[in-house]
C-alpha cells in the first residue's frame, strides 16, 4: 500500500530558528502515529510543517503521492489534511453549527454525523465559540477539522487543560474517528494515554526522531519512557508510572 504522508529529510522552524532538522517519517492510510517528546523538542513545529504554517528549509513533504512542499496551508486542507492546533482557534463570535458549517466540504462527515460523534456539540449549536466549556470548544475544533472530509488529522496536545473525565471521552471519539479510516498524527504530554490510542510513536529530541516503536512496545518499556520523556514511578506502586 503506498504511503499516505512522506516526510523526506524535512528541515523547517519560524524565522532564521531551524527547529525540525531532516526528518524523515511515513504514515500508512488509516494509520495513528503519536508524537512524543519533552517540551520545546520540535513537536508543534513538527504538526505545523506538516500543515504548512512554518518556513520550509529543506527536504519534502508528499501527501498522497504528491509534492506539497510548496502548497500554502489552505491548499494542503483541500487536498485532505485536517488540523486540529494546540490554540484550538475556533470562531468565538459563530455558532458551533456556523463554525462546522463554515469551511465544510462534501464528504461522509457532515453535521449529522459529527452531531452523532459529539452530542454535546448539537445541544450547543446556537451557542457561541466563546460560550463553550474547554472540553466542548476541543470537540467542536475537531469537529469542524472533520467537516474537511480529510484522509489526514494533525491534532496538537488535545488533551491539554481537560479534566480526566473529559480526556476519557476524547481518546474514545478518536478511536471511533480512526475506525473511520482517517490517519491521524497525534501530539500529546501524557504518553500512556496516547500510546494506548495509537498504532506507533515517535519521540523528538531536538527536532530529530530519537525513537521510533510500536506504540504497544514503548508503552511496555519504562525505563525508555524514563530516559526519553521523564516519566517516573508512583512510590508503592511497582511497575506504575506518571508522566512529569
Amino acid at each position: 500500500m503506498a504511503d499516505l504522508l512522506e516526510l523526506d529529510g524535512l528541515t523547517s522552524g519560524h524565522g532564521a530558528a531551524v527547529v525540525i532538522r531532516e526528518l524523515s517519517l511515513r504514515l500508512a492510510p488509516g494509520e495513528r502515529l503519536a508524537v512524543l517528546g519533552r517540551n520545546g523538542v520540535g513537536k508543534t513545529t513538527l504538526l505545523d510543517s506538516i500543515i504548512g504554517v512554518t518556513r520550509h528549509m529543506g527536504g519534502r513533504v508528499l501527501f498522497g503521492g504528491r509534492d506539497i512542499t510548496r502548497l500554502p496551508p489552505e491548499r494542503r486542507a483541500r487536498a485532505g489534511i485536517g488540523w486540529v492546533p494546540q490554540e484550538r482557534r475556533i470562531f468565538p463570535s459563530l455558532s458551533v453549527q456556523e463554525n462546522l458549517t463554515t469551511t465544510a466540504r462534501p464528504g461522509e462527515w457532515d453535521l449529522a454525523r459529527v452531531y452523532r460523534m459529539f452530542p454535546a456539540l448539537e445541544s450547543r449549536r446556537r451557542n457561541m465559540g466563546n460560550q463553550l466549556s474547554g472540553g466542548e470548544q476541543q470537540m467542536l475544533a475537531i469537529g469542524r477539522a472533520l467537516m474537511l472530509n480529510p484522509r489526514l488529522l494533525l491534532l496538537d496536545e488535545p488533551s491539554e487543560g481537560l479534566a480526566p473525565i473529559i480526556v476519557e471521552g476524547l481518546l474514545d471519539a478518536l478511536a471511533r474517528i480512526a475506525e473511520s479510516g482517517i490517519a491521524m498524527i497525534v501530539v500529546e504530554q501524557h504518553a500512556r494515554k496516547i500510546l494506548s490510542a495509537t498504532d506507533r510513536a515517535i519521540v523528538l529530541d531536538r527536532g530529530r526522531i530519537v525513537h521510533r516503536a510500536a506504540s504497544r512496545h514503548l508503552l511496555a518499556e519504562p525505563d525508555t519512557l524514563a530516559r526519553y520523556l521523564g516519566v517516573a514511578a508512583q512510590p508503592g506502586l511497582p511497575g506504575s508510572r506518571t508522566e512529569s
